[in-house]
């Protein structure tokens, strides 16, 4: 088997033009006269669509196409120009470019990694970059054909060295026995031969506890879980996943790693959110260390003993005085808090990371505290489910020393919101967005929720724009310049409007 059916969708038809030494992209006009520049996935009888830079696929039925072309653009101002300066005809130097543009976060060098397939179909680099998968000497843009394909070439090399067929996979001859009898004693491995179940867990990182395999620490983390103890004279349990690393007193090792799957896929699912690719780092090398002990007792010793390795100052300590444990500090990844009693310590674990990715997306809100909730809420609603309490009545302490009442749910948001709107209590966005953390009432997480909400659903990619200008620029000037112009007053507006049309 060569390449497969997808791969097909968009090279046969290219494949089929006969490029020029400066072709590189293609182009389709309209009978409008609109032209479309990038990247051609499909031309076919009934209709023809383009990838675009931005990473968008636009279709054009047959009859509205005047005329589909090679061109020597891809439609990208800033690859363009690099394209220009590199030979055209020449894979490699095409999939050197693609890679640094992927590299430096250009929109556009997919289309690049397709022209260097487009010259050289099997260009190794180029499908590395597309993430496509090779098995044997072939490279698949599907992960079920690829597993299909790795199933059969694996059964073809049992075979010739002699293993048995075994349930779903395979096993040694002298093994079967022994499996037949005791079947946990023997575990398919991801590449369907089964062995010794103990040596298959160890090499994925599982350690037995408790009559269960579950993700062992790393060595560092063994090491900090003995010197916790040292310090603190109590156990911990710390696992570190690929972002995060948790710190968690009385709960079970597999919960704690189940936590941790549970925040890669809040990661995961915020860099998507943000319109990056997989491998974006939006912690800039860092990991997000979470805290989370027994009481607050246990919280202030904890203070005691690691503000120095952590460069926690007096202020942090105030606020954990303040606010009873549950506290991140500013600037840096960490919370410290205590299980919240009410509700599940899943919301509070999603809720802090929520924190620290819309802070590490962007530098400039961290003044922002109602984004900061909204974000934290708004991964919450997603990953947990509506209905959640998100914020509690407990003691929080505003800028002038009186208590923030915060109760807060999404399942009751949006009928909130209509009543403020109703009602003309709603916060005027200027003042929300130089509120205190701990001055932030229920009725101003309610707008910031929905304030998000809205914006993700209808101006999404504006409002990452957004986002990403508050790093450059003052609130009011950032809103002008990524959300259609308006003012924050017009951003108040719209909003009502959409509270009043929507909910």
């Amino acid at each position: 088997m060569l390449m497969q059916n997808r791969m097909r969708t968009y090279l046969a038809s290219i494949l089929t033009l006969v490029l020029s030494g400066t072709a590189l992209g293609d182009e389709v006009t309209l009978k409008t006269g609109k032209v479309v520049k990038g990247f051609i996935v499909e031309d076919g009888p009934k209709s023809v669509r383009i990838e675009t830079p931005e990473g968008k696929t636009e279709r054009f039925r047959r009859e509205d196409v005047e005329s589909v072309a090679e061109s020597s653009e891809i439609g990208s101002e800033e690859l363009d120009k690099q394209l220009g300066e590199v030979d055209g005809e020449d894979p490699s130097a095409l999939a050197e470019l693609a890679k640094k543009a992927k590299d430096a976060g250009t929109k556009g060098w997919r289309l690049v990694a397709r022209l260097a397939l487009r010259k050289e179909p099997n260009h190794d680099l180029a499908h590395e970059l597309l993430d496509h998968i090779k098995v044997g000497d072939t490279w698949y843009t599907n992960k079920t054909d690829a597993d299909k394909a790795n199933k059969e070439l694996m059964a073809k090399k049992f075979a010739e060295e002699g293993y048995v067929r075994y349930k779903d996979g395979w096993i040694k001859k002298e093994d079967k026995a022994l499996a037949d009898k005791d079947p946990k004693a023997f575990t398919r491995d991801d590449n369907g031969l089964f062995r010794e179940t103990s040596e298959v867990m160890k090499e994925k990182g599982l350690v037995f506890l408790g009559g269960k395999w579950i993700q062992g620490g790393t060595e560092e983390d063994r090491r900090d879980m003995a010197k916790f103890k040292e310090l603190m004279g109590e156990d911990i349990w710390i696992h570190t996943t690929k972002h995060f690393r948790l710190y968690m007193q009385q709960y079970p090792p597999d919960k704690v790693a189940e936590f941790g799957k549970l925040l890669e896929t809040v990661y995961d699912w915020f860099v998507k959110e943000m319109g990056k690719e997989p491998a974006h780092d939006v912690f800039r090398g860092n990991r997000g260390h979470m805290w989370v002990l027994k009481d607050k007792n246990a919280v202030m010793k904890w203070f005691a003993n690691y503000r120095n390795r952590f460069s926690l100052d007096d202020q942090f300590k105030t606020l954990l005085d303040q606010g009873g444990g549950n506290v991140h500090a500013d600037g840096i990844l960490i919370a410290t808090q205590v299980p919240n009693q009410s509700s599940d310590i899943r919301n509070q674990l999603v809720h802090v990371a929520g924190h620290f990715l819309i802070f590490w997306f962007s530098p400039g809100l961290k003044h922002a505290s109602w984004l900061s909730e909204a974000f934290g809420h708004h991964a919450e609603h997603v990953h947990l489910g509506s209905g959640v309490v998100n914020c509690s009545t407990l003691a929080n302490y505003d800028a002038d020393g009186g208590k923030a009442q915060k109760e807060f749910a999404t399942k009751d948001a949006k009928d909130r919101a209509k009543g403020l709107v109703r009602n003309g209590s709603d916060e005027a966005f200027g003042i929300l967005d130089k509120l205190d953390l701990n001055a932030l009432n229920g009725d101003h997480l309610t707008k910031g929720w929905t304030l998000v909400d809205w914006l993700l659903r209808e101006h999404h990619d504006a409002f990452v724009k957004w986002l990403e200008a508050r790093n450059r620029a003052t609130t009011e000037d950032s809103v002008t310049q990524a959300l259609n112009g308006w003012s924050l007053e017009a951003l108040d507006d719209e909003w009502r409007k959409y509270v009043k049309s929507k909910f």
